[in-house]
């Protein structure tokens, strides 16, 4: 307790004298984010604790440094930014405010730590900066152990849901159930739900997808006017059912006026940026009572802008800066009617910054809003070259893909023939067979004959060298029962191992009714087969 009192004394003492209270420093040192105050000329006035520990400095030995040498901002890879690209000097040179979570601080011991950084200047005549920063390697982990799980649990939710709505559908189909209209209205109400519940998970995967740089872009040349009038077009009965003044501004004209529609040409995918406006003209209809409801197209030599204005309940002005986050819904009478996710305008800002746009805001309460997207423009010229690069693009990608189904339909014939050859049944004598649809049934006959010749000949070579071999073996150990004087007999008498100048047997010409050799028939020429052999060997002895 003493201490604590001495403590308290002496930082008493301190302020009243002007010592650590007076000049913040005892302030500063209870902050655990990091800290730096830059004069104008790029020197480190002040650092706090927290700053020198998370660079690796200590003691307040990087005071009076240039920041460059101490805070040291660089990209993933730990490329360290040049001067032309580094937030401090920038802001130094423009006193303009600067915040991101993107970037980078490499440590003294050449550590990479991804940081949340904010630049503010101490005023507009440019006399230094206060840079606030922290680590995030703990959010970002967390954050992808969240986006991982609700990725994971949606795309795993989304299957039985589909089956639910399904089968409510069938239901409600009088063509596979009957039901009462007591019954009807529950489940119309269920399916209902169960649409909103898929919709949801359907959100929370595409979200996953953009926070996680998943999301396909492939942008192709768009002219923004006629792209947004054919989705404005298709919602035009949702907003006749609730009789809204549904109006595309470019399509509005005074009496004997002829307007010619401008073309405003864009590179940006096309999915992207119609999930975006079909959002957005949606929106404009389902918070809009009544009133009109409008879309204009214009632009200027950098930017396309496409605004969807409203004469709706509008947007509090409380709520507007949260408005694009996850999940954030208005909370008011007007809004708890309205069924939604709280997360179209989160996806629909995070699709038009991946098409390098921005998504803007003005409303007013109980007056209406006015939601902007702004894109960059192509001129006639990028646009004819950048169509002509798709059009090579996909000439090539028709090559291949040709080339893929001949070579399907080739692989599928060459199967197919396999599978008639197999059917045929016709023996080969090692060569490669003729395609089956060539083979007619006499030249079916022919191979089976010459097959058949072919066999009998060899066996009759191996016969008759199975029996030289015994008749040697015999001369060798000088058998009483096979004479000497019958060597030269037998070397005269034996025959090679292989048959020599075979001609193949007369064709078998078939009957009239082309039909092949019977069982019987071919049983009978083994038989005869059999029969010369036993003759053979009885004359060899």
């Amino acid at each position: 307790m003493f201490g604590i009192f001495t403590k308290k004394q002496d930082l008493a003492k301190n302020h009243k004298s002007g010592g650590a209270w007076g000049d913040g420093q005892a302030v500063l040192s209870a902050i655990d984010d990091g800290v730096l105050a830059i004069d104008p000329d790029g020197n480190i006035r002040i650092i706090n604790q927290a700053a020198e520990e998370m660079i690796g400095w200590s003691n307040g030995d990087a005071t009076g440094l240039v920041f460059e040498s101490v805070f040291l901002l660089c990209d993933k890879d730990g490329n360290i930014f040049p001067r032309e690209q580094n937030p401090i000097c920038r802001a130094l040179s423009n006193a303009e405010s600067f915040t991101s979570k993107e970037l980078f601080m490499k440590t003294q011991s050449g550590k990479n730590i991804p940081i949340f950084i904010q630049i503010n200047p101490i005023d507009e005549q440019k006399s230094g900066l206060v840079v606030v920063f922290r680590n995030i390697s703990k959010e970002l982990k967390e954050n992808r152990e969240q986006t991982e799980f609700i990725s994971t649990a949606s795309h795993e939710m989304r299957t039985p849901v589909a089956s639910i709505e399904g089968y409510i559908g069938l239901a409600l189909n009088p063509s596979t159930a009957t039901i009462d209209e007591r019954a009807k209205k529950y489940l119309e109400k269920a399916h209902e739900n169960t649409q909103h519940l898929g919709q949801l998970f359907q959100g929370l995967l595409d979200i996953t997808k953009a926070e996680d740089g998943r999301l396909k872009n492939e942008p192709v040349v768009l002219d923004a006017v006629e792209f947004s009038r054919n989705i404005w077009d298709g919602l035009r009965a949702k907003a006749s059912d609730k009789g809204l003044d549904y109006v595309f501004e470019l399509d509005e004209k005074k009496s004997g006026e002829k307007i010619l529609s401008p073309v405003y040409f864009i590179h940006v995918d096309k999915d992207h940026l119609h999930e975006v406006l079909d959002n957005l003209f949606e929106n404009a209809i389902k918070y809009t009572p009544k009133g009109k409801v409008s879309v204009g197209v214009s632009g200027d030599n950098q930017n396309v802008f496409i605004s969807v204005r409203d004469s709706g309940i509008g947007i509090p002005t409380e709520d507007i800066p949260h408005l694009f986050q996850k999940f954030y819904r208005v909370d008011n009478s007007e809004t708890r009617e309205i069924g939604g996710t709280g997360l179209g305008l989160y996806l629909s800002r995070k699709l038009v910054e991946s098409m390098n746009g921005k998504l803007s805001l003005e409303s007013e309460y109980q007056k209406g809003s006015v939601f902007t997207i702004s894109l960059p423009r192509l001129t006639r010229e990028q646009a004819e070259k950048f169509k002509e690069k798709e059009l090579e693009k996909s000439q090539t990608e028709a090559k291949a893909e040709n080339k893929d189904q001949i070579f399907d339909s080739s692989k599928e014939i060459l199967e197919i023939k396999s599978a008639s050859q197999e059917s045929q049944q016709v023996p080969s004598r090692n060569i490669q067979p003729a395609p089956a649809q060539y083979f007619s049934q006499e030249q079916a006959i022919r191979e089976y004959q010459l097959q058949q010749y072919y066999a009998k000949q060899k066996a009759a070579a191996d016969a008759k060298m199975r029996e030289e071999r015994i008749r040697q073996n015999y001369q060798s150990a000088q058998n009483p029962y096979f004479p000497q004087e019958s060597q030269s007999v037998a070397s005269a008498q034996s025959v090679p191992a292989q048959p020599q100048n075979i001609s193949p047997p007369e064709i078998y010409s078939p009957p009239a009714q082309n039909n092949p050799p019977t069982l019987s028939e071919i049983e009978k020429m083994r038989e005869e087969y059999v029969r010369r052999m036993a003759a053979e060997r009885q004359n060899l002895r």
